[in-house]
């Protein structure tokens, strides 16, 4: 049987999965065109109250990156509401994925070259729309989880405090083991990646 989002969105397969759901490829029927359609999945036992508060923050996300308009960063089309939950329209981009990046330069090279700034990472409204995802708190350092230093020491904006790839990788493999908690990072000095080329794909 199809599965059509909203009338218009026809899903014909899973490009990948995670902790907030799926990735479909599909075609939008209206412009005959291949999309990507994310399915936003919750956790379960989650009340009403706070089912409701995660769908309010995927649409305002969603909408935040919609006025995003960069060769690096993946557009958003759409976002329409389905069996009582968003699915978020976006341009299919036919690319590595994250893992084989991060398995081919290293995830802490991977991280860094979001967090230093490289292109598209360098405009101001990016770092605006990652700070609405990372926490809706207006100061995450109190309110953030176990990545909260890591987090910390690769968005620190002063080259001489941001942590190298080498010790990012290191404390999110010392987070992945848990369950000791993760020491707040020194101050390091930026290396020098040399002429490594990354772009996330969300």
């Amino acid at each position: 049987m199809v599965h059509v989002i909203a009338g218009r969105y026809e899903l014909a397969e899973v490009l990948g999965r995670g902790g907030m759901g799926a990735v479909w490829r599909a075609r939008d029927r209206t412009l005959g065109r291949e999309v990507a359609v994310k399915e936003v999945s919750l956790p379960r036992g989650l009340d009403d109250a706070q089912v409701a508060r995660m769908y309010a923050r995927t649409f305002r996300e969603a909408r935040s990156a919609a006025r995003l308009d960069h060769p690096g960063i993946v557009t958003v089309h759409d976002v329409v509401e389905e069996e009582g939950r968003p699915w978020i329209v976006m341009q299919l981009v036919r690319a590595d994925a994250l893992d084989k990046v991060i398995a081919r330069e290293g995830l802490g090279a991977t991280l860094y070259a979001a967090a230093e700034g490289r292109p598209p990472y360098d405009r101001p409204d990016v770092w605006g729309v990652m700070a609405a995802v990372l926490s809706d708190d207006p100061d995450p350092v109190e309110h953030a989880g176990p990545l909260s230093p890591v987090l910390q020491g690769l968005l620190r904006k002063a080259p001489d405090r941001r942590m190298s790839p080498g010790e990012a990788e290191r404390l999110l493999r010392q987070v992945a083991q848990g369950p000791a908690p993760v020491p707040e990072p020194p101050r390091f000095a930026p290396p020098d990646p040399g002429s490594r080329n990354v772009t996330l794909h969300p």
